[in-house]
C-alpha cells in the first residue's frame, strides 16, 4: 500500500512539474470558483432551508457533468517544451457550445426537477460540482500525459 501511495504522489508530482502554467492557472481558478460556490450553495441550503437530498443531486449530477465536460480540452504532451498543455479541438468546441447552452439554461432546467425553495441551492450546486468535476477530470487526463510522456522517456 505504502508503495502504491508513494509511487501515485510521485505521479502527481511530475505532472505538477511539467505542467503549462496557464493551464495550472486554470485549473486553480475552477477550484478556486467551485470551492466559492460550494460555500454560496451550503449558505443557500441553510439560509433557504432548501431539501439537502435534492443539493446533494445536483451536486452530483454537476461533478458527473463536470468531468465529461473536461474533454471540452485536449491536453497533450509538447516535446519541445517538455510540459503538458492544452488546446481545444473540434469536439472540445462543440462540448464548449453545449456547456454554454446549459448554462443558459440550467435554472430553468432545474426549475423541473427541484421545488422552488430547493432549486436555487441546487442550481448552484449542479454549477459547483461542474466546475470541481472539470478539475478533477483534467487532472486524471494530465496524470496520464504526463505520466506516459515520462515512461516514454525511460
Amino acid at each position: 500500500m505504502t508503495n502504491r501511495w508513494s509511487e501515485r504522489k510521485a505521479l502527481k508530482e511530475d505532472a505538477r512539474q511539467h505542467l503549462d502554467p496557464k493551464l495550472r492557472r486554470s485549473l486553480r481558478l475552477f477550484l478556486v470558483i467551485s470551492a466559492l460556490l460550494l460555500a454560496v450553495v451550503i449558505y443557500e441550503t441553510i439560509h433557504d432551508h432548501a431539501n439537502v437530498g435534492y443539493v446533494a443531486l445536483g451536486l452530483i449530477a454537476g461533478i458527473a457533468l463536470g468531468t465529461v465536460l473536461s474533454r471540452m480540452y485536449k491536453i497533450s504532451w509538447d516535446h519541445d517544451a517538455q510540459r503538458a498543455t492544452y488546446r481545444i479541438d473540434i469536439v472540445g468546441g462543440i462540448v464548449l457550445g453545449l456547456y454554454v447552452v446549459f448554462s443558459l439554461f440550467r435554472g430553468n432546467l432545474v426549475g423541473f426537477l427541484a421545488p422552488g425553495q430547493s432549486a436555487a441551492a441546487m442550481s448552484m450546486a449542479l454549477l459547483a460540482g461542474a466546475m470541481y468535476g472539470r478539475v478533477l477530470g483534467s487532472g486524471r487526463t494530465i496524470v496520464k500525459v504526463v505520466s506516459s510522456a515520462i515512461w516514454d522517456r525511460t
